[in-house]
């Protein structure tokens, strides 16, 4: 009986100090991204920050698996745009995400792919790799309409 090896990939990034509360994140074969601590932790304005960058992770990923399950179910749809907020609290004494909420819009063909693409949406909800893998409750506000 042969055993079946889990799969396991591997994500690396570094990050690069550049002053201040500053910083530049790199990741081979990719555009950097410069980021800072947000304006409210005593950061800079107009650079991204960790904590966007965590939300803005749930609401990617969101449409990546939105997408790989509305292929599966057959959904024609034109348009997708999420909007996301994430809610940071405090919590015996440390800063902690409590929630996440996305928004996502979906427009689609024809109103045949309306269900399925509430389908898609709910499948999205359930196997979202990087939203299971966070410690802070997800919750999806998804909308479908037809042209």
């Amino acid at each position: 009986m042969s055993t079946v090896r889990p799969k396991v990939y591997r994500y690396r990034t570094s990050v690069r100090w550049e002053g201040e509360r500053k910083g530049t994140l790199s990741c081979t074969d990719k555009v950097d991204i410069k980021f800072a601590t947000p304006p409210e932790f005593q950061g800079h304005p107009g650079l991204w920050s960790p904590e966007d960058l965590y939300v803005a992770a749930a609401n990617t990923c969101f449409l990546s698996t939105f997408i790989t399950f509305a292929q599966r179910l057959g959904v024609r749809f034109l348009a997708y745009e999420s909007g996301s907020e994430g809610v940071l609290t405090t919590s015996e004494g440390k800063f902690k995400f409590t929630e996440i909420t996305l928004t996502p819009r979906v427009t689609v063909a024809d109103e045949g792919d309306v269900e399925k693409a509430r389908q898609a949406l709910a499948q999205a909800h359930e196997h979202c790799l990087v939203a299971n893998s966070m410690g802070n409750r997800v919750i999806v506000q998804g909308e479908v309409v037809s042209r």
